[in-house]
């Protein structure tokens, strides 16, 4: 389960379903071996676009990232507030508007006025660039992202004519109990299509895509250094 505060399909193919049906269950290979194949089959591939929207107490945030082997990108949305995190191998970047510097990054006012329109620089070796970097190479996402626990079940899914697995399970986040599923390809390499996890009205759903793609990503012109900043 992945808590939005602020991933066989061909590179470049969607991943996105819109329809389910349940098949059989003969001769399904187990949840820890999934688990294991979609691990491996997620750093092989070094690079994914993915969308999370987190719903809680009635507002929606939203994720759209793209994560590399060492550059990435993420932008963020959470009602009017929006902001844009960039990695690069030498200098991670975070922009956003007044409202989102504030809600995503803790900045002070003080700090949100004088970075205005302008692109904060975090150099590589510090803590805060690692991580930024943490949170967006791809080599992070299967712990972000695949069950650890030992209890699952497996079932075998139908989606718009192409056949998935399905892993079921249950976990804990902030005292709540979610129930979570995760689409994995059955043919190719097992990567993932989507995960949902579910607790009373809150809802997080991810939908990856782009497998394998080569993310680009440069540096912005107008910058300040995060030394600069008094927060």
């Amino acid at each position: 389960m992945v808590v939005a505060t602020l991933a066989a399909l061909p590179a470049g193919a969607s991943a996105s379903r819109t329809a389910r049906s349940h098949g059989t269950t003969a001769a399904l290979p187990s949840g820890t071996s999934l688990v294991a194949a979609a691990k491996k089959a997620m750093l092989a591939a070094r690079s994914v676009h993915f969308v999370l929207e987190s719903t809680a107490a009635g507002t929606t945030d939203v994720i759209s990232a793209d994560a590399g082997t060492s550059t990435g990108r993420e932008v963020l949305h959470a009602g009017k507030a929006t902001a844009t995190v960039l990695l690069t191998k030498r200098d991670a970047y975070f922009g956003g508007n007044a409202t989102g510097l504030a809600k995503f990054f803790g900045m002070p006012a003080t700090d949100v006025k004088k970075v205005g329109a302008k692109w904060v620089e975090v150099t590589a070796g510090t803590s805060q660039y690692t991580t930024f970097k943490n949170n967006l190479v791809a080599s992070s996402l299967p712990a972000a992202f695949l069950p650890t626990v030992k209890k699952m079940t497996v079932h075998r899914v139908h989606i718009a004519g192409v056949q998935d697995y399905q892993l079921v399970w249950a976990s804990t986040v902030s005292g709540k109990l979610f129930h979570e599923t995760l689409d994995l390809a059955a043919t190719g390499p097992a990567l993932p299509v989507s995960q949902v996890g579910t607790s009373g009205k809150d809802r997080e759903s991810t939908t990856f895509s782009h497998w394998g793609e080569i993310v680009h990503v440069a540096p912005p012109k107008r910058t300040i250094a995060f030394s600069a900043l008094t927060g």
